[in-house]
């Protein structure tokens, strides 16, 4: 896993899947300020684009650690 819930849940993980890699997000990473203000919410930990990045390159990538849980 590469994020989790408060609950311990994965909100984001990487796995092998057959030849390759499949990242799998619950939360959305491309989610901009926008989103938070047309839906009234706020994000307390701020709004953070790059972890989407994040992901991709963790998906893409070679070596068997897919990242920090």
């Amino acid at each position: 896993m590469i994020a989790t819930y408060d609950t311990g849940t994965a909100a984001a993980l990487v796995a092998d899947y057959g030849a390759g890699r499949v990242g799998v997000v619950g939360p959305h990473p491309e989610a901009d300020h926008s989103w938070y203000d047309d839906a009234g919410l706020t994000n307390p930990d701020g709004v953070h684009p790059d972890l989407g990045h994040d992901l991709i390159e963790s998906t893409v990538r070679s070596d068997p650690d897919p990242g920090v849980g």
